[in-house]
């Protein structure tokens, strides 16, 4: 966002994580001239018509549409497309919708990210708070994703090294993510990545700003948090489903991330 971006407040109106069908297109008319939408590419293999011109889309890049500009969308059936985003207005001072949202408090439309799961959880988290009906929250964590945005369109020019490294971390987060117990300790990500243990730690935090540890914390308790809120599975179970030897050592994580037990996370308990 640009130094002038602070005056506006922002209002997410719409936000998911859309895995394509088939047959999916998407057709944007114009019509709903005061929204902008962030899309994240998180996988697949697609194509953007934009002013005539055909783009080529795929994982890794991060649109921000102005939606007063008619747009059009597909994909390779054969790799469907998988995109979380985050529809939001752009509100004055006086609380309404400024139409169109101002130049000024958007990002360029394009970039290709370095990092595809952390802008992926930021925008994921957004979407979680917009389903819970938290739209408070919902707007934070719209504001950490613009901001998110604004440092990838900040950073310096990487080399070829970096961007495969970066590519080889973002494709090893997302088995992770697809397959949670496929890695249970850091060392089991190393040697898939054929990196000794403390050099892929390394690695790591310099493509994703955490720990590979920490990853795999957080991806085991939203993994957690789906099977709790849409399974009845019991906890002892979940825990061993998603890595955990212990419940007692799940439940202690899940509690320093979520700000409650498990138990109470199914039960809908307020934090």
């Amino acid at each position: 966002m640009s130094q002038q971006a602070g005056q506006f407040d922002v209002r997410v109106t719409r936000a998911a994580v859309t895995p394509c069908e088939a047959d999916w297109r998407w057709i944007n008319t114009g019509a709903f001239a005061t929204e902008a939408n962030i899309w994240l590419v998180a996988d697949g293999q697609g194509w953007l018509e934009r002013r005539g011109r055909r783009l080529a889309v795929r994982s890794g890049d991060c649109f921000v549409f102005r939606h007063v500009v008619p747009h059009r969308a597909g994909h390779d059936a054969a790799h469907p497309l998988l995109v979380p985003w985050i529809c939001f207005e752009c509100l004055d001072g006086d609380g309404r919708a400024a139409d169109p949202p101002p130049e000024s408090a958007l990002p360029p439309l394009y970039r290709r990210v370095d990092s595809v799961g952390f802008l992926g959880e930021l925008i994921g988290r957004c979407v979680e708070a917009y389903d819970s009906e938290r739209p408070g929250d919902a707007a934070r964590w719209l504001r950490a994703v613009l901001m998110e945005v604004h440092r990838q369109d900040a950073r310096p020019l990487e080399t070829s090294l970096q961007r495969e490294q970066a590519r080889l971390i973002d494709t090893l987060c997302r088995e992770a993510e697809r397959s949670i117990g496929l890695f249970r300790r850091v060392a089991d990500l190393a040697a898939r990545a054929d990196y000794s243990t403390d050099h892929f730690i390394r690695v790591f935090k310099a493509v994703r700003q955490t720990t590979p540890g920490e990853f795999l914390i957080r991806t085991r308790v939203r993994r957690a948090c789906d099977l709790l809120r849409f399974s009845g599975r019991s906890i002892t179970d979940i825990a061993e489903a998603i890595g955990y030897g212990d419940v007692y050592a799940f439940s202690k994580q899940f509690r320093q991330r979520m700000g409650q037990s498990p138990t109470a996370y199914r039960r809908g308990e307020a934090v």
